[in-house]
Formats: structure tokens, C-alpha cells, sequence
């Protein structure tokens, strides 16, 4: 999300409430989503299939921006737990209606080796380890500010400070495709056999855990997570 007049730029990594932050500031700064580049793309030389879904130096690299103008952004992001990210990423796609969580994680997990179409881009950017949103090649940190999906509000809250705004409260956009309407949601209870509503560690096992834990080894350093189930 870039907002050239306000001078801030948001990486908006996926499952980590982006899109109700994105919302959020559209509605405050009354800016539409076309201003703020909130747009599908079809066109792999504009970036990804979601261009909210730009890392930082993407904003360069497909010509949103210049350099000198992206070292005067306050830039800022938000990061999620990486086990409770996969899960949510479970969810959202519906996978269990598939497949086990084991299975899809072994299986089918998102792959940047198997990337042909834009779409298959798409669904790596969903599980891509976090840093790589918002750290160069060098290891350096981008952001003027990472905030926390556990955090969520507070951290808002502090963000809100930090560029002397009094922002509304955050709105809830897409919290999840199933939470509809009720007829969904128990549509969502049978097929899941009440197993959607659980918390995220129950669904891992140890070795479901372990493989989490290695792919997104640098995340839970550079973020500060506990590695134990």
C-alpha cells in the first residue's frame, strides 16, 4: 500500500491483517484503492497478481517508486506468528475440505521452485517467509516500524502515534471467507467435523511443528517467536 502524499508505504505481508489496516488508512486519508495500489494485476511486469502484495523493494523494482523517494517513506509492516500464519492459510483457502493439515503441508504447500503462472506467485506470497517482505539482500531491516498481528490494536495504536494521526479503530475486513453468514458456518463445522475452530497448535504434531519451524527459521529469529509446540 503506498500513499505518495502522506509519504508512507505498508508492506502487506498476507495473514497478517492487511487488508483491515489497508482499509483502515484508505478510509481515514480518504484515498481510493487505484491511489493506494490495492489493485489485481494481470500484467507480470507491474508486479504480482496482487499488488498488495508487493515486498518493499518491489515498489522499486517495478517503478512505483525511486530510490530517493522510498528512503523518505515511513515504512512500516506487520508480522505473525509463523505457525499460526500456516494455519490461517489452511483456513482461508479451504484446503481441508482436501486435504488433512499434514497432508497439504507435506503435499502441497506452496513451493517458489514450482512458480509457472502468476497465480502460483500468488500462493507462494502467502506462505513466503516474512522477512523477505521487508529486509534486503543484505539482511537490513527496511521498516520504520514492524508491529505484531498478537499485538494487533496496541500496536496499531502505537503506529498511530509514530505518524500523529488519531486513526478510527481498525475495521474488520475478510477475518475469514467462512464467517459469512451462519448457514456457512455450520456448513464449515460439518465438513471440518468441528475441527476448524480449534486453536492453531492443535493442529500441528511434532513433526508438523519441526517443519514449520525449520522453513521459517529466519522469521522466528529476526521476529522473536518461541519455537515450542
Amino acid at each position: 500500500m503506498l500513499l505518495k502524499n502522506q509519504k508512507i508505504l505498508f508492506v502487506h505481508i498476507p495473514k497478517t491483517a492487511g487488508s483491515s489496516i489497508e482499509e483502515t488508512l484508505c478510509q481515514h486519508y480518504k484515498v481510493s484503492h487505484n491511489e493506494a495500489l490495492i489493485l489485481k494485476n494481470n500484467d507480470p511486469s507491474k508486479g504480482p497478481q496482487s499488488l498488495s502484495h508487493l515486498t518493499s523493494r518491489e515498489y522499486i523494482k517495478f517503478g512505483y517508486i525511486t530510490q530517493d523517494e522510498f528512503s523518505i517513506l515511513f515504512k512500516f509492516a506487520f508480522v505473525r506468528n509463523p505457525w499460526s500464519r500456516v494455519v490461517s492459510e489452511y483456513k482461508w483457502h479451504r484446503y481441508y475440505r482436501k486435504y488433512t493439515f499434514k497432508d497439504w503441508l507435506f503435499k502441497f504447500f506452496p513451493s517458489e521452485d514450482s512458480i509457472v503462472t502468476m497465480k502460483d506467485d500468488l500462493r507462494w506470497r502467502h506462505v513466503m517467509p516474512q522477512y523477505r517482505y521487508i529486509f534486503d539482500n543484505d539482511g537490513k531491516n527496511l521498516m520504520n516500524f514492524i508491529g505484531y498481528f498478537e499485538n494487533l490494536n496496541d500496536d496499531f495504536r502505537k503506529l498511530e502515534k509514530l505518524l500523529e494521526q488519531n486513526f478510527p479503530a481498525l475495521l474488520k475486513v475478510r477475518e475469514s471467507k467462512i464467517s459469512e453468514n451462519s448457514i456457512k458456518k455450520g456448513l464449515i463445522k460439518l465438513f471440518s467435523k468441528g475441527d476448524f475452530y480449534k486453536n492453531y497448535k492443535d493442529y500441528y504434531d511434532q513433526e508438523t511443528w519441526n517443519w514449520v519451524s525449520d522453513f521459517y527459521r529466519k522469521d522466528i529469529e529476526l521476529f522473536g517467536y518461541k519455537d515450542k509446540l
